[in-house]
């Protein structure tokens, strides 16, 4: 399988991979949490932290569309349980109840999350046309990731990673986050060239808010007001929130 960037994202295999291309572009795709797996998506600034934060916060569902009239086609038909949810370029879209942060989503104002961002849902929805399984990934509940996908790659199963990027290029934080998955799988794995340049960026930084705090994303939205929710994106492993595995499933998606 290529690791050659791919807009708008780039894709990691850490193994050499069996995922094909499954179904097109749904209307709508919903994270569900399970434990089977066999493409991670990573947007660590900030969507897949904040997935894993809202199912923490108490919602039930989170669904992703590709762009805001989708979003609110979804939330009409599911009705009052649901929540619109994202950003562009860094700020709440109008008339949406929420944003990106991931303080935003706690406690659940509903029970179902409609969301939209402009590179880690696209990403996600990417990634959802490549395999059956798609879980999300972030620092947060990066421990967690790592335990369920550990006992696939001891099948001999693939595991390919999907960076989400920023703005069709490559966002240093998600190919660290990358590298520290590699890392917490451990050794005999066989890794790509592209794998292997995760795992060196991931240890070229003491921290990961060493990282973050370097990443163009960063920039892009501290001047809007976001900075905290830089610190919260970087904590690996949170208490609690580290137990949330999002995962997209085929199954889930809506005809």
């Amino acid at each position: 399988m290529a690791t050659k960037p791919c807009r708008p994202c780039q894709r990691m295999p850490v193994r050499p991979s069996g995922v094909v291309p499954t179904k097109s572009w749904p209307r709508g795709t919903t994270i569900r949490r399970s434990c089977d797996a066999s493409l991670s998506a990573h947007s660590t600034v900030r969507a897949t932290t904040t997935i894993a934060h809202a199912f923490a916060g108490g919602y039930r569902r989170v669904i992703c569309v590709p762009d805001p009239e989708a979003a609110h086609a979804e939330a009409a038909r599911i009705g009052p349980g649901a929540v619109l949810a994202g950003e562009d370029k860094g700020a709440r879209i109008p008339g949406f109840a929420l944003g990106n942060s991931p303080t935003e989503f706690s406690p659940a104002q509903g029970d179902d999350v409609v969301f939209v961002t402009r590179n880690g849902v696209q990403a996600i929805l990417a990634a959802s046309r490549e395999a059956a399984t798609v879980l999300c990934g972030a620092l947060v509940n990066l421990e967690a990731v790592a335990r369920a996908v550990r006992p696939h790659l001891d099948r001999g199963e693939s595991l390919v990673v999907r960076c989400a990027g920023t703005r069709g290029a490559v966002a240093v934080e998600d190919c660290y986050t990358a590298g520290r998955l590699v890392d917490l799988l451990g050794d005999g794995l066989e890794l790509t060239d592209g794998a292997r340049v995760a795992r060196a960026v991931a240890r070229a930084y003491a921290t990961p808010l060493d990282c973050l705090l370097e990443a163009q994303s960063t920039r892009n939205i501290t001047p809007l007001g976001h900075g905290p929710d830089v610190e919260i994106a970087a904590l690996i492993g949170t208490i609690f929130i580290g137990m949330v595995i999002p995962i997209f499933s085929l199954q889930d998606h809506i005809k």
